[in-house]
């Protein structure tokens, strides 16, 4: 009853080594790119250009500035979600135990209509978080990490 055919995917954020290597990347591929533009331009006419370290070095400053902002946001978006997780657990234990009491009843007409308000909100849960996904997100982040995001 409470199962979802596809979660989506959980969101990602860099280490410091994968940072590291993505900006030293970025500044060696600007820095080659200027060179070998130049190269082509100016043939044999060429000196070295302190433009294309400097080039390099502006790439690699927005390459951080701009992978750090993706990383707070993909961090926050974690976060966000294990929040969402978490209400989504409790919410799914207290339909639980709503659906057994009204069982007992014995009242037809009552347990068809919280059979139904109960289906509208596992419906509204897989909608906003599914169950996999929650499963997921709870082994994805170190109890430690957690705290860093908050």
């Amino acid at each position: 009853m409470f199962r979802s055919p596809t979660p989506p995917a959980l969101p990602h954020y860099l280490s410091n080594t994968q940072l590291v290597l993505a900006i030293t990347a970025t500044a060696i591929v600007v820095a080659v790119g200027g060179f070998l533009l130049d190269w082509a331009l100016l043939g044999d006419q060429r000196d070295l250009l302190y433009s294309d370290g400097l080039a390099a070095l502006i790439a690699a400053l927005w390459a951080f500035v701009a992978l750090s902002l993706y990383n707070k946001r993909q961090k926050l978006a974690l976060a966000h979600l294990r929040t969402i997780a978490e209400v989504n657990h409790h919410v799914r234990n207290a339909l639980t135990s709503v659906l057994y009491s009204v069982e007992l009843t014995r009242n037809e007409p009552l347990i068809e209509m919280t059979r139904s308000a109960v289906e509208r909100i596992d419906w509204t849960l897989r909608e906003v978080l599914p169950r996999d996904q929650s499963e997921r997100l709870q082994r994805s982040i170190p109890a430690t990490e957690e705290r860093k995001v908050s």
